[in-house]
């Protein structure tokens, strides 16, 4: 499904929490997956921030390149999301150097 296909079922209610996590060394989110949509939820009374919580800066360019990901959730449950993501981040640093 296409990023705005689920940014859109979001902002319809018909899902809980849209993420997009880096995989790849050097990858950036590319801006126009994810501008239209952050409209869509922030219109519908979501929040979309990147992991650090911090909003979507789309003044760089092409990429979202100083953004960590992409959180886009419902009000009422984006700040326990954005918990949830930091502290997998923060165990997955911790396991990276033990």
């Amino acid at each position: 499904m296409d990023s705005q296909a689920k940014y859109g079922c979001l902002a319809r209610g018909e899902g809980g929490a849209y993420l997009r996590m880096p995989t790849g060394v050097g990858y950036r989110e590319k801006i126009w997956d994810h501008a239209p949509g952050q409209v869509l939820v922030e219109e519908a009374g979501g929040i979309v921030t990147d992991s650090r919580g911090e909003p979507l800066n789309f003044g760089l360019g092409r990429t979202l390149g100083e953004n960590y990901g992409v959180i886009a959730a419902g009000k009422e449950v984006h700040a326990k999301v954005l918990a949830a993501v930091q502290m997998a981040l923060k165990e997955e640093k911790e396991k990276a150097k033990a």
